[in-house]
Order: C-alpha cells, then sequence, then structure tokens
C-alpha cells in the first residue's frame, strides 16, 4: 500500500511537468507542501490505483506489460544521459563519484552487509511472493536460470546507472544523502531544470517511471488476487474489488502519515534500540528487515522440505530440458539461503553483529 502512495508521487511529477514543469525555486519545499498536503497526494494514488485496478477488471494489463518492454529501454537512456551530464556539469560531481565508488571500509560490518542484502531482496522482488505467483505464466520455452541472470543484470545495471545520476547531482546540489525516497523528486528536477530540452525529457523520464510503477503494481495486485482465488475460491472481479479497497484505505493512512497523521510513531525495536517512527517508514523498515528474508527463508524452506529437488528439478529445467540441478543449487537452496536469511533477522535485531 506503501509503494501505490510514492507511485502517486511520480504520476504528480510526470502531470505537473505536462502542465508547466515549474516546481518553484525550492524544490525540497515544493515537495514538503505536497506530501504534507492532506488531500491532493491521496488524489494521486487513488487515480493509480483505479487505473490498475480497471486494467486488471477487463483484462488489458498485458497491453500495458508490453508498452513497458519499449518504455524501459528509453528510461535506461534517459539514465545514461542524465548521468553523462551530471558528472560533467556538476561542480562537485567528483566528490559525488568518490562517495559513490570509493569504499570506507572503516565503515564496514555485518550490519551494513545486512542491509544491502535486503535491499537486494527488495529491488529485485524476492521475497515477496512475485516469482512464486507470474511463475504460472512463464513460456514453457524460458530457461529459469537465464531469466534470473538476465532480471539480476538489469535491476543492478539501472541502480548503477541511477547511481552515478543522483549522487553527484545531489552533491551538487547540497540534497541529503540520506533524504529516503525523495531523493529522486529532488534530484532529477533540479537536473531537468538546467537540461536543454529538460522539460520534454522529465516527462518522458517520470512517464516512464509511471509505467514502471503499474507495472510493478501488476504484480503486487495478482499476488494478492491468486491468493484470493486459490484458497478462498473467490471469483477475480470480486477478489479484484477487495484487494482494491483494502490498500486504497491503507493508502490513505499512510499518505496522511506525512501529513496530520505525521504525530503517530509506531515503535521499532533493533540492533539501534528502541526508535519511533512514521506510519510509512515503520511499513518500510518491517516489510525489508523482516517480511523479505522472512519469506524468502520460507520459499527455501517450501522447495527443500515439501515440493522436493525432484519436483523442483522438473520446474526449474522444463523436465531436463535445461540441463539438471547441480550440488551448488542443492546447497544454496538447502542450507546457505536459509542460514544466512535466519543470520540477516538476528543480525538485524542485535543478536549476531
Amino acid at each position: 500500500m506503501y509503494y501505490v502512495v510514492v507511485g502517486g508521487w511520480v504520476l504528480k511529477y510526470a502531470f505537473q511537468y505536462i502542465i508547466s514543469g515549474d516546481f518553484g525555486s525550492d524544490k525540497q519545499a515544493y515537495f514538503t507542501d505536497f506530501t504534507t498536503s492532506t488531500v491532493e497526494p491521496i488524489i494521486w494514488a487513488m487515480i493509480l490505483l483505479v487505473f490498475v485496478s480497471v486494467l486488471l477488471l477487463f483484462g488489458i494489463a498485458n497491453l500495458v506489460e508490453k508498452v513497458t518492454k519499449i518504455i524501459m529501454p528509453v528510461l535506461f537512456l534517459f539514465l545514461i544521459i542524465c548521468g553523462i551530464w551530471a558528472i560533467f556539469v556538476n561542480d562537485n560531481a567528483i566528490e559525488g563519484l568518490k562517495y559513490y565508488l570509493l569504499p570506507d571500509f572503516s565503515k564496514f560490518s555485518f550490519t551494513v552487509f545486512s542491509q544491502a542484502a535486503i535491499q537486494v531482496l527488495f529491488s529485485v522482488g524476492i521475497g515477496w511472493g512475485i516469482y512464486e505467483t507470474l511463475g504460472a505464466n512463464i513460456p514453457k520455452k524460458n530457461n529459469l536460470k537465464s531469466d534470473a541472470i538476465l532480471v539480476s543484470i538489469c535491476d543492478t545495471g539501472a541502480a548503477i546507472l541511477a547511481g552515478f545520476v543522483i549522487i553527484p547531482s545531489a552533491f551538487a546540489g547540497g540534497v541529503d544523502m540520506q533524504s529516503g525516497p525523495s531523493l529522486i523528486f529532488l534530484v532529477m528536477t533540479g537536473i531537468f531544470s538546467k537540461l536543454p530540452g529538460g522539460r520534454l525529457i522529465g516527462i518522458c523520464f517520470f512517464l516512464a517511471i509511471v509505467f514502471a510503477v503499474i507495472s510493478s503494481l501488476f504484480t503486487f495486485f495478482e499476488i494478492s488476487i491468486r491468493t484470493f482465488e486459490d484458497n478462498l475460491k473467490m471469483g477475480r472481479i470480486k477478489a479484484t474489488l477487495i484487494i482494491s479497497l483494502i490498500i486504497g484505505a491503507g493508502n490513505i493512512i499512510v499518505s496522511l502519515g506525512f501529513g496530520v497523521l505525521s504525530g503517530i510513531k509506531l515503535t521499532w525495536l533493533d540492533a539501534s534500540g528502541i526508535s519511533y517512527l512514521g506510519l510509512y517508514d515503520w511499513l518500510d523498515t518491517f516489510t525489508g528487515y523482516i517480511l523479505l528474508p522472512l519469506g524468502c527463508l520460507l520459499v527455501c524452506l517450501f522447495v527443500s522440505r515439501v515440493c522436493g529437488f525432484e519436483e523442483y528439478e522438473k520446474e526449474l529445467t522444463n523436465n531436463g530440458k535445461f540441463g539438471r540441478i547441480t550440488l551448488y543449487d542443492k546447497i544454496l537452496t538447502y542450507i546457505v539461503v536459509p542460514v544466512f536469511m535466519v543470520i540477516i533477522i538476528l543480525n538485524i535485531f542485535g543478536f549476531i553483529r
């Protein structure tokens, strides 16, 4: 549900670029005023939510998926262009690149490693139940191992490119590197305001992200819808409507957490002690630190303990068409990944340093 909130922000910025491209002289103030307002962020998130729900109800989500496949390479191209611009134009670009590329081993710890692993789970989509749900629609001709490698390469490539764009520009603009999800809105609007044809680039860039968000929302919806269909024997239309209502209600609460409900803080306890987080931050932290590694652990246990490696091999290799499961695969699935997920959770709560 908090993903819809940020998606609404992206849609708002895309629309703003279309009508004027004007975010004022103080882009931080513009962003803060927008996200903390009571009504407008909810409206944009609801527009996105209704759009996705309608597409799912009428079964035309595949059309958007096809468009997204075309738009995503364009987004990569914009990232490359903006990355080159950010490096060669910004005064403090070199300092930003040093911050980005040169490791500070004095700050390296297992906690940092665990947090990086959690980011990988979040970014690639491991632990969400995404691949288990969408795997039913993958053609048998696909090599799942090759697909997994390609997804990882593309995801990492996009992250590296985004780093080359955002971090040097953030240094040049004096933007706090700990700004979280607001970073892209503050940095990219600053970049586009200085580029020739920046408004047009801004329109294309944020629209491309909108399509990426919509594509991701299809996946998140599908996980819940399939669960309702399979376990509760519920019709697809009814399941879609119920899921939409639940997410819509959650979206309102989370969005208000930046404004009128910002005084509500939820307790979070980890290795650093007790902290009190806003609604969005608490959900984000709980999802990343608990649900994702736990989901990954449960998938491994299901494959190794319930499904069995014989059935696992049939699914992964298409009944031997793409080779066989190796000892390496078994060790990873049966031992390494489950143990690593447990260690990550224990580290987050301070039981392992």
